[in-house]
């Protein structure tokens, strides 16, 4: 179940993450001799398979069954320099058997599961919401101070764009979900099944290097984010206007914006704002996250203590 609005034809999935690496930095060389023993035990385990590349000279690739299939984990260790953590780890909180993970990283952190919530840096989270109805192609978005920095595009239809740079702290990536399953299918012979209507992804990836402890606090990424279907944004008879729309869809509503003199900006910038939209509704869909960084996190959420590790028998 998701977030669902007015408009029968359009709604939200819930919130979730669909990408979280971290780091831990172990200097003694008792922590490092045993991430190293544990990532040997974990090589030899069944649907377990090396990864030693580059930033780092060892690693294990961690996959749901037999190659080819969906990658569980990838757990890297020993980096070539020495300004690396020691430690990285990459998994998919919304595809990975989240238990299986739990036992993994018990394996591999010396201190267990109370390393990765206490001593973690979080050097990726992809803050996720699926929305069911639209295609890139029918949505108009546009962040404050962010302009589109790459597009991709087939028959002149938009099919994802991105705001904000990839070395930048904080960026959008909007795509079609079908057309990401096709590549997939076709790349790694996975078996996917298909949105069962047009389906937009919208990814915040945060990449501020966040402490696993603060990510409870962080604030909503998405409450800036406009989004509003193209087809309704207001009628004009206005060359400029037209070509406005055009421009912004393809450069971000913030340099297209920045065209104008002051007057049509003004005029421009109320016609975006004021477009019916009664199923973007970023405050609801932020009151989930803090289940979702309990869930990620294997922590417990109360009112009176936001991170009381979950007791483990």
């Amino acid at each position: 179940m998701g977030v669902k609005f007015a408009n029968p034809n359009v709604s939200l999935s819930k919130l979730f993450c669909d990408k979280l690496s971290f780091t831990i930095g172990y200097k003694s060389s008792s922590e490092q001799a045993h991430i190293a023993s544990a990532g040997n035990e974990l090589l030899a385990m069944k649907g377990s398979l090396p990864y030693n590349r580059r930033p780092y000279k060892k690693g294990v690739r961690i996959y749901s069954g037999d190659y080819p299939s969906s990658v569980r984990m990838l757990i890297q260790w020993a980096p070539n320099k020495p300004d690396k953590s020691f430690l990285r780890v990459d998994f998919n909180p919304a595809y990975a058997d989240m238990d299986d993970v739990w036992t993994k990283l018990d394996i591999i952190l010396p201190g267990g599961i109370d390393d990765y919530q206490t001593k973690s840096t979080i050097t990726r989270f992809d803050a996720t919401v699926d929305i069911y109805g639209y295609t890139p192609a029918e949505l108009f978005a546009s962040y404050p101070s962010m302009s589109i920095t790459k597009l991709e595009c087939k028959s002149g239809e938009i099919e994802s764009l991105y705001l904000g740079s990839a070395e930048a702290s904080k960026r959008i990536v909007i795509y079609d979900k079908m057309r990401h399953i096709k590549e997939m299918k076709k790349k790694y012979h996975l078996s996917l099944p298909f949105p069962k209507c047009p389906t937009t992804r919208v990814e915040i990836r945060i990449t501020d290097g966040v402490h696993a402890q603060d990510l409870v606090n962080f604030a909503n990424p998405f409450s800036k984010l406009l989004l509003r279907p193209a087809a309704l944004m207001p009628p004009a008879n206005n060359q400029a206007w037209k070509l406005f729309v055009a421009l912004a869809r393809h450069r971000g509503a913030q340099d297209a914006l920045l065209l104008l003199n002051e007057s049509t900006r003004k005029t421009f910038k109320a016609k975006i704002e004021t477009a019916p939209n009664n199923w973007w509704k970023p405050t609801e869909v932020w009151k989930s996250w803090p289940t979702l960084v309990s869930n990620v996190l294997f922590l417990e959420i109360p009112n009176d203590n936001p991170l009381l590790p979950i007791k483990v028998a």
